[in-house]
């Protein structure tokens, strides 16, 4: 009987230790792999939110595309677009205001190029850019 029970015990503690190694070892990957990756490696980079670029405008219009994006030797596009109305910050809240006469063209950053409504932001150190805007974007803009 006590061979047997020594024998149990052997089996048991080189389980034991087994069993801890692999545990040890699972865990340590684990670890080291999750301070590997850090980001997502699917997931571009975050865009800039749109009420960061609201609140460091200097001014903030609505216009339309007039043409398409061209690239500059640096590799940003550009493109113009006629403004057809500024938005003004009132006491009653955001308002837009109509250009009359019409001013001259812009120039602004796009990241794409797109046709139609657009969203324009002059923002300091970089000047004016646009970002393609439909009707939903525009009243979040103006609530």
């Amino acid at each position: 009987m006590i061979g047997l029970q020594n024998v149990v015990l052997s089996i048991m503690r080189v389980l034991s230790d087994s069993v801890l190694r692999s545990t040890s070892s699972t865990l340590f990957l684990l670890t080291s792999l999750t301070s590997i990756s850090s980001a997502c490696p699917f997931c571009g980079p975050v865009e800039t939110p749109l009420s960061y670029s609201i609140a460091r405008s200097s001014d903030l219009a609505i216009g339309e595309s007039l043409t398409e994006a061209v690239a500059n030797r640096q590799g940003q596009r550009r493109q113009s677009f006629s403004l057809l109305s500024r938005i003004r910050l009132t006491s009653s809240g955001k308002k837009t205001l109509s250009i009359e006469p019409p001013v001259p063209t812009v120039e602004a950053a796009v990241e794409t190029s797109f046709s139609g409504t657009a969203l324009l932001f002059n923002l300091p150190a970089v000047g004016w850019t646009a970002r393609a805007a439909d009707e939903m974007l525009l009243g979040y803009v103006l609530q």
